[in-house]
């Protein structure tokens, strides 16, 4: 509410101060959408092609500390 009094005390109808909040919120969030998307979409791939990689070295260790715990 704050930003749209904000605007009002400047001189802005109620109506103009509420589009420009909306028009600045939607605007962040498609900066973000931008931004942070193709960032999460590589990591995905990354993920995914390490993952065999991961998995193995998941399995080596699993056995290791197995044969840890029974000797």
């Amino acid at each position: 509410e704050w930003p749209t009094v904000r605007l009002q005390s400047i001189g802005c109808s109620r109506r103009w101060a509420t589009s420009i909040v909306l028009v600045v919120f939607v605007g962040i969030l498609l900066l973000m959408a931008f931004v942070v998307l193709p960032i999460a979409w590589q990591q995905g791939i990354y993920l995914i092609r390490d993952m065999p990689g991961m998995l193995n070295k998941l399995s080596d260790f699993a056995a290791y500390a197995h044969s840890a715990v029974s000797t």
